[in-house]
C-alpha cells in the first residue's frame, strides 16, 4: 500500500507528468489503477495518491468507467485544494480499491497537514451507486440544497445568451501593452512588455483590455493595458462584423502601429509553432467573440476565490481570465442577475459541483456556470411600491432601521426592480468607496521636524512583559523579525501598540511555519503610550502601522532585530512627523477614512439585504441558510 510518507517529490513530479501526458487519452492512466487492482487477491485493499481531478474531469471517464462497473471504491480521502507535494502542481487524494465488490464506500475530506499529525479523517458512507458520469461526493443536508437551487428556475444557459471568454492572441507580451499615459482622439504613449520601451501609437486600433485581476465583485473597471486589435467593426444588416486590417492599410493608414509590430515581426510569426507566418502574419490564431466587447455585460475572472462579479457599462475588451455574460432580456436582465450570481448561494453550488484549485480557488469557466439555477421575477409586481421600497433602504442603509423594516415577501413580488436597484446602489457605493484616497502619506506631504515614539507623551511597557519575544534579540532567536503591528484605542489620550514576531524554531514540525520556515507569534503588548494630546494620538495609530509596513528604514524603522536591538528597541526608535507641521493633513486624512469606513458599512448592509432576498427566492430555510454559510466560510 503506497502512503504519503512513501512517495518522494520526483515521485511525485513522474507522476503528475504521466498524468498530464493522459490527458485526452486516459488510457495510460486508467491502466496504471487497472494494473494494480488486477493484482490484488480475493479481498485485497490497494491504496494509491491520485489526483481527484479524475473524479470529474473529461478525460477521468475511461477510469471511472472501469471502477464503477467493478464496484471497486473503498474509501477516498480527499485533500481537496491542498497540495501534498512540493514543487509538484497537482491535487491529490488517497484513491483505495478492494478487488471484492461494495455496496458503499467511506469518503473524507482533511488538510494534509492535519493527517500527517496524527488527526483522523472524519468519514461518511456513500452509497455505490456512480458511473462513469462524474463523481461528485455529496451528504443528504447539501443534495437537499442543491436540489432547491436546480429547482428554483432555468439554468443560466437558458437564461443567457452567451458566456463567452476573451481576447486569445498567443502573443500577450506583444499584443498587451502597458497604459503610460491617458488616450487622445488620435494617440496614446504605451509601453510594450516584450522590450520594455515606450511607443506612441494610434488609438484606432488600440482597446482598452481588463486582466483577471481588475475584475473585483462590483467593483468599477480601470484597465491599465491596451489591446492591439488589428480589426474594424461595423454594423451589417446581419449584426456587427469584424474586418481584418489588411498590411497595406495597416501601414498606409497605422504607420505608428505597423512599424511596431514590424519591429516584432519574427516573434509574431512564430506563434502557435510557427502557424502564423504566413500573410495576415500579426492576425490572432484564434480570432473568437471579436463582436461581442463593445456592450454592456456581467463581467467575472476566471478563476476566483468567492464571486468575484461586476458590471461592465463601457463595453471593455478583457482576455482570456475573464468571462462575458449576456443575458437573454426575455428571461432577466443583467443587472437583475448580477447580485443573485454575487451571493453565496453560486458560490456554495460551484464549491459542492466544481473543480477545486490550489487555496480554494475555483473556475468560473462557461460549463461550470451554465448548470446554476436562477429564479425569474414574478410578471406580477402589483404589490410592490419600489417607491417605499427605496425609502426604506435609505432608512436602513443611514442605521435608522433594521432588516426587519423590510417585507421580503412584498420585495419578492417586485425583484426584478428591487434587485437592479439594488445592483445599482451596490456599485454606486463600490465607485465611491474606490475614488477615495487612503494613502496617509500623500496627505502628510513633506514635513521636517520629527520626534520619536519613545520621545512622544509618556511611554511604558505594558505589564508582564519583561518575558515576550519582543524584548529578546537575534542571540536568543536568530533571525527574529517583526510581522504585523497593531494599535488600538484605549482613550482620546492613549493608545497601545502591539506587534507580533516571526522567527525560525528550532523544531519546525512543532509549530506551523510558512514556505520559508517562519512561525508568527499572536499580537503581544509592546508599548502603553499616554499623556497624548488627541492629535497625537491620531497621527500614533494612523502613521506607525505605515511606518512599519514602509520599513526599510522609513522613518528610522527597520523590521528586523539585531544582536543589540529587540523589536521593542527598533519600535522606540521609529520617528513620528511633528504634528504642528502635518495637522492639516492628517485632519483631512481621518475624514476621509471615516468617509470610507461609513461606504463600507452601507455595502455590507446592502449585502445582507441581497442575501435576504435571494435566500428567499431559492427557499432556502434558516437551518440551510447556515448551512450555506458555514460552507462557504471554510
Amino acid at each position: 500500500m503506497q502512503t504519503l510518507r512513501n512517495n518522494t517529490p520526483q515521485q511525485a513530479s513522474y507522476f503528475t507528468s504521466k498524468y498530464q501526458s493522459a490527458t485526452g487519452n486516459f488510457d495510460i492512466y486508467a491502466n496504471f489503477t487497472e494494473k494494480g487492482e488486477m493484482l490484488l487477491g480475493k479481498n485485497g485493499i490497494l491504496g494509491y495518491i491520485e489526483p481527484h481531478k479524475f473524479f470529474q474531469s473529461d478525460f477521468g471517464k475511461g477510469l471511472r468507467e472501469y471502477l464503477s462497473k467493478r464496484k471497486s471504491l473503498y474509501k477516498i480521502v480527499s485533500f481537496r485544494h491542498n497540495q501534498v507535494f512540493e514543487g509538484a502542481s497537482v491535487y491529490t487524494c488517497l484513491l483505495f480499491i478492494r478487488k471484492a465488490e461494495t455496496t458503499e464506500f467511506e469518503y473524507a475530506e482533511i488538510p494534509p497537514e492535519q493527517l500527517s499529525m496524527g488527526e483522523n479523517p472524519s468519514f461518511r458512507y456513500i452509497e455505490a451507486d456512480y458511473d462513469d458520469n462524474p463523481w461528485i461526493f455529496r451528504d443528504a443536508q447539501t443534495e437537499a440544497i442543491l436540489e432547491k437551487i436546480a429547482d428554483a428556475g432555468p439554468d443560466l444557459e437558458t437564461v443567457t445568451n452567451r458566456i463567452y471568454q476573451g481576447l486569445v492572441t498567443s502573443g500577450d507580451s506583444i499584443y498587451l501593452l502597458e497604459k503610460i499615459e491617458e488616450a487622445d482622439d488620435d494617440y496614446v504613449t504605451v509601453r510594450s512588455q516584450e522590450d520594455g520601451e515606450e511607443w506612441t501609437l494610434e488609438t484606432e486600433l488600440l482597446k482598452p483590455l481588463l486582466k483577471g485581476e481588475d475584475v473585483h465583485r462590483y467593483y468599477p473597471l480601470n484597465p491599465n493595458y491596451f489591446v492591439i486589435f488589428p480589426y474594424l467593426l461595423s454594423d451589417t444588416d446581419d449584426g456587427r462584423d469584424a474586418e481584418f486590417v489588411t498590411e497595406d492599410v495597416l501601414a498606409e493608414n497605422y504607420p505608428r502601429t505597423y512599424d511596431y509590430l514590424k519591429s516584432h515581426e519574427e516573434s509574431i510569426r512564430a506563434r502557435e509553432s510557427g502557424k502564423m507566418d504566413r500573410d495576415g502574419w500579426y492576425d490572432y490564431v484564434y480570432p473568437k467573440n471579436l463582436t461581442e466587447f463593445e456592450e454592456e455585460k456581467i463581467l467575472t475572472p476566471e478563476i476566483s476565490y468567492g464571486t468575484n462579479f461586476t458590471y461592465d457599462s463601457d463595453g471593455l475588451y478583457h482576455k482570456t481570465k475573464v468571462y462575458g455574460i449576456k443575458t437573454n432580456d426575455s428571461y432577466v436582465s443583467e443587472k437583475y442577475l448580477l447580485p443573485i450570481i454575487n451571493t453565496d448561494v453560486l458560490w456554495y453550488f460551484l464549491k459542492n459541483t466544481g473543480y477545486a484549485l490550489r487555496g480554494g480557488y475555483f473556475t468560473f469557466k462557461t460549463d461550470y456556470l451554465n448548470p446554476f439555477s436562477i429564479p425569474i421575477p414574478s410578471n406580477d409586481s402589483t404589490d410592490f411600491d419600489k417607491e417605499h421600497f427605496v425609502s426604506n433602504y435609505e432608512g436602513y442603509v443611514s442605521g435608522s432601521d433594521t432588516l426587519e423594516t423590510f417585507d421580503i415577501d412584498e420585495i419578492i413580488t417586485g425583484a426584478n426592480e428591487a434587485l437592479p436597484e439594488l445592483a445599482n446602489e451596490m456599485i454606486a457605493l463600490r465607485d465611491n468607496r474606490e475614488s477615495l484616497n487612503l494613502s496617509l502619506l500623500d496627505y502628510l506631504g513633506s514635513y521636517s521636524e520629527e520626534t520619536t515614539l519613545a520621545d512622544i507623551g509618556f511611554t511604558q511597557p505594558p505589564q508582564g512583559s519583561a518575558d515576550s519575544i519582543l524584548q529578546e534579540t537575534t542571540e536568543q532567536k536568530p533571525n527574529l523579525r517583526l510581522g504585523e503591528v497593531t494599535v488600538s484605542r484605549e482613550s482620546d489620550t492613549t493608545v497601545e501598540i502591539r506587534l507580533t514576531a516571526r522567527y525560525k524554531p528550532d523544531d519546525e514540525d512543532a509549530y506551523e511555519t510558512d514556505q520559508w520556515g517562519y512561525t508568527e507569534t499572536d499580537p503581544l503588548p509592546a508599548l502603553r503610550i499616554t499623556d497624548l494630546t488627541e492629535t497625537e494620538a491620531d497621527l500614533i495609530e494612523a502613521f506607525v502601522p505605515v511606518a512599519v509596513d514602509e520599513a526599510g528604514g522609513f522613518a528610522n524603522f527597520r523590521e528586523t532585530a539585531t544582536k543589540t536591538n529587540s523589536l521593542v528597541d527598533r519600535l522606540r526608535k521609529l520617528t513620528l512627523p511633528a504634528v504642528d507641521e502635518v495637522r492639516e493633513g492628517l485632519e483631512s486624512y481621518i475624514a476621509t477614512k471615516e468617509r470610507a469606513e461609513e461606504l463600507e458599512a452601507k455595502i455590507e448592509k446592502t449585502d445582507e439585504l441581497i442575501d435576504e432576498i435571494v435566500y428567499e427566492l431559492y427557499g432556502l430555510t434558516d437551518e440551510e441558510i447556515e448551512i450555506v454559510q458555514e460552507a462557504v466560510s471554510e
